[in-house]
């Protein structure tokens, strides 16, 4: 068994090595002592408050610790539901004025919410520019999804019938380029979005001019027949009627 001196000693030791258990171990034994013995009340005391001491340093410790992390998040929040989306709307407020409307799309895409009344009419203006280059599948796609959008559904019924036209368009050239030239005309004087079609009519014509140059008169004169108001038909008509 240990006398006092050696519990003191012991003691002392264990404080010495400083580390949290070494000081709660310390502080127990010379708490075992005899009150007053030598100079453990003073060493108590100093022990306790080193004790204390280190329990507050965790805690800030702590505090600082979390509060970095809660001030990343919060960094990342900003950056992310903030000024990322303002920042793409910027972008898509400049290609917009660029008239750049894919990629304002894009921009106003990547935003998010705040900027849906922007990608409407981005969307809008993007199907009206892709229908003035032709596409009209893509632009039909662009109307519907802005729904009643300013006149997006008149844009869609556009497209729609310039679909059906240019369908049919290909289906006259097709029909002339294979020398069926009965086929041709009977698509013109039958399809309604034809008869009013000067695209149609000029296939027709430039097939007679080439039939009329190349001196295949009886079938220049038959496509010049289906179009006689067209350009200058007549006048080749009667050229044609001489040679006969």
């Amino acid at each position: 068994m240990l006398t006092n001196e050696e519990k003191y000693e012991e003691a002392l030791k264990l404080i010495a090595q400083d580390t949290k258990e070494s000081l709660e171990k310390g502080l127990a034994i010379l708490k075992e002592l005899p009150e007053g013995f030598k100079d453990s009340k003073n060493i108590i005391s100093e022990v306790a408050v080193k004790i204390e001491a280190n329990k507050n340093q965790k805690v800030t410790n702590n505090v600082i610790r979390y509060g970095g992390i809660l001030l990343v998040i919060c960094a990342i929040a900003f950056l992310f539901f903030v000024y990322f989306p303002n920042q793409q709307i910027k972008n898509g407020d400049r290609f917009m004025q660029q008239g750049d409307f894919a990629h304002a799309v894009q921009a106003y895409k990547m935003a998010g919410h705040k900027a849906d009344a922007k990608l409407q009419d981005a969307k809008y203006q993007y199907g009206l520019s892709l229908m003035v280059d032709g596409d009209f599948d893509k632009a039909a796609e662009l109307f519907t999804q802005v729904g009643d959008y300013k006149d997006a559904k008149d844009m869609l019924e556009v497209c729609s019938l310039q679909k059906e036209i240019r369908e049919k368009l290909s289906k006259v050239e097709r029909a002339l380029l294979d020398g069926k030239l009965d086929e041709a005309i009977n698509l013109i004087k039958t399809e309604e979005v034809l008869k009013t079609s000067d695209e149609a009519y000029e296939m027709v014509y430039k097939k007679a001019v080439e039939l009329f140059e190349s001196k295949e008169y009886k079938d220049a004169y038959k496509l010049f027949m289906s179009i006689p108001e067209y350009a200058d038909s007549k006048n080749y008509i009667t050229k044609l009627l001489s040679l006969f």
